[in-house]
């Protein structure tokens, strides 16, 4: 297992602890998954749970009005969301 994605699991499950919040836990997951994550220190199957979270937390906006005129934006129920089911698939 690699530092990073320890740190990828650590940070959903403070999320799901409500220990950060969703713009915080944003921020982290896309600065870990972008600048310390070596993809290749993953298996494929983990590495596609892991991309499915950062696709929604880079996407996440806390403006309702975003997400209205761009359906592509997710709201902080889509990233809580997203989370419970990747730390499920991983048996966390």
């Amino acid at each position: 297992m690699s530092g990073a994605r320890d740190k990828l699991v650590d940070l959903m499950k403070q999320l799901r602890a409500r220990q950060i919040s969703v713009p915080e836990f944003a921020a982290k997951y896309e600065s870990v998954w972008n600048f310390e994550l070596e993809k290749g220190d993953v298996g494929r199957d983990e590495a596609e749970i892991l991309e499915r979270v950062f696709d929604t937390a880079a996407w996440y906006t806390p403006v309702e009005e975003d997400r209205e005129s761009y359906p592509g934006f997710k709201s902080e129920e889509a990233v809580l969301a997203v989370v419970e089911g990747a730390l499920e698939r991983l048996g966390e």
